[in-house]
């Protein structure tokens, strides 16, 4: 039982460390959006009108998008380096975003500051985005590499459960501020409290990521394939994998990791010749792996633009009767409840894709089959969805929860699509490329762009541009399959396959049981 729970022990650590800086990237990244009128009256010129005001707090909540590649591209650097570089990333990631959101808060408005306000609120959003762009992704490929057996898709929904959490609670603290004070209150500096509050959130996920650098399971899909069985003799004794260790260094046992694979030298090389350096994980991934960069891009575009727009634009859509006619009050404390409905439906779903037999399933569903019926039911879905969230708190509710649920079967297998798509030398560097991109395109501009569709041509309008942002995310799943490249040539990655293949047999043989 001790040596079962020391091979626990570290993915245990890893799960908690990952979670809580999701949940804190997460908040702190989230309520930025929450309290956008707010922001818009304190840093902007008061003599512009409320919906330039509200356009240009949108232009600055977009710049965090913008730079989410470039930090995806430093902490995919540092992930992909050594066999320590997951938790230093994730360390590194966390602290960059709880210092900038503390700053925010206290950083003077236009009245006190001039136009000095807007250019260091812009500076100091692009600093969260740089953070942002290296949590999630450094969560996905860690949680995802370190996943039991037959558990992976529970365990990539997982991540963006928790990454969830965080925006519920940022939902949550505008919903109870804004029900406690009056608009004025919240305007003369109340909201500032939200942003505070972040550094009782960073301080316990710092604490976890410098302890886990030691203990962090590396790597294991590089070894063990997809579904965590054991990769076949033959690929990994011809083949070392990257940044493999022993059992004793994957329990954090050992002081200190062993030496890189990329440094040490093989038997072809001639003696005293200097050691190949491979390229940098960017290089190869833009090199080598340009399919699969696309096809994560645009599925990652649907989920951007439908998850920002559902649950932090729709929120200001409904406050501002300039945009949609009508005021729903009870926006933001739905807005809370969906996300918080939206954390369990992903752990249910990737529960069911794990084990179909649970639904009475008698074979497993495909990864690529689950998000393309999910991408094309949000295309079907979100032009009438937008449209009801004008009529009233029911409403808004129906159509919320309606959208969190294909949001929940299109996110669930998401974490098991992007470990296929790149194999697992490149696959931090890889991720952050493809993920933080689509982000900064459709994620970062999706307000923006909703904000005038809708004052043009009504909710409809929005709901229009969703449907085509998911036409593209099925076609990409349709012609680009992203596994097919990254495991070509591979020897890691053809024991994945192995393995994956396995797990997909594993699931249809308990499928036919009762749950």
């Amino acid at each position: 039982r001790q040596m079962e729970w020391l091979a626990v022990r570290p993915l245990v650590k890893l799960v908690l460390a990952s979670s809580l800086g999701n949940v804190c990237e997460w908040y702190d990244f989230s309520i930025f959006g929450a309290f956008a009128p707010e922001i818009s009256d304190t840093f902007f010129p008061p003599s512009q009108t409320e919906y330039t005001r509200l356009l240009e707090t949108f232009v600055v909540f977009g710049c965090a998008f913008v730079a989410r590649p470039f930090g995806g591209l430093l902490f995919g650097h540092v992930g992909d380096r050594d066999a320590t570089g997951r938790g230093r990333a994730l360390r590194w990631a966390l602290a960059t975003i709880a210092l900038p959101t503390l700053a925010i808060g206290m950083l003077p408005g236009y009245a006190t500051l001039g136009s000095a306000a807007p250019l260091l609120l812009t500076l100091l959003r692009l600093l969260q985005g740089v953070a942002v762009g290296g949590q999630l992704v450094g969560s996905f490929t860690a949680v995802s590499e370190a996943a039991p057996a037959g558990q992976s898709n529970w365990y990539a929904a997982l991540v963006l459960s928790t990454s969830n959490g965080g925006l519920v609670l940022g939902s949550a603290v505008s919903a109870v501020l804004r029900a406690a004070l009056a608009p004025g209150e919240l305007t003369s500096g109340w909201w500032r409290v939200a942003f505070a509050a972040s550094v009782a959130l960073a301080l316990p996920g710092l604490v976890l990521t410098q302890r886990l650098a030691g203990a962090m399971p590396r790597n294991k899909l590089s070894t063990q394939g997809v579904c965590g069985a054991p990769a076949t003799s033959s690929s990994s004794s011809s083949h070392p994998p990257p940044f493999s260790s022993s059992s004793k260094q994957e329990l954090g046992l050992l002081a200190k990791p062993p030496p890189s694979h990329a440094h040490t030298t093989t038997p072809q090389q001639a003696p005293g010749a200097a050691p190949e350096h491979p390229p940098a994980p960017a290089v190869e991934v833009l090199r080598a792996h340009k399919v699969s960069v696309v096809s994560v891009f645009l599925v990652v575009a649907c989920w951007a633009t439908t998850y920002w727009l559902l649950f932090s634009w729709a929120v200001t859509m409904a406050l501002e009767p300039e945009l949609a006619g009508s005021v729903v009050l009870d926006a933001p404390g739905i807005t809370a409840c969906s996300l918080a409905y939206l954390c369990l439906a992903l752990l249910a779903v990737g529960a069911v894709l794990d084990r179909p037999g649970r639904i009475g399933l008698r074979r497993a569903v495909p990864t690529q089959a689950a998000l393309l019926a999910s991408a094309l039911a949000i295309a079907i879905a979100a032009p009438g969805a937008f449209v009801l969230m004008t009529q009233g708190s029911w409403g808004y509710a129906l159509a919320s929860c309606g959208l969190a649920t294909l949001l929940a079967a299109f996110g669930a297998p998401l974490g098991v699509l992007f470990n296929l798509s790149f194999p697992a030398r490149v696959r931090y560097t890889g991720l952050a490329i493809a993920y933080n991109a689509a982000q900064a395109c459709f994620g970062g501009t999706a307000s923006l762009v909703a904000t005038v569709l809708c004052r043009a041509a009504g909710p409809m309008a929005v709901g229009a541009y969703v449907s085509c942002v998911a036409l593209l995310a099925a076609t990409s799943l349709a012609v680009l399959p992203p596994s097919a490249e990254a495991r070509s040539g591979d020897p890691d990655d053809r024991a994945a396959a192995e393995c994956d293949a396995e797990d997909q047999v594993h699931a249809g043989d308990i499928s036919g049981s009762p749950a």
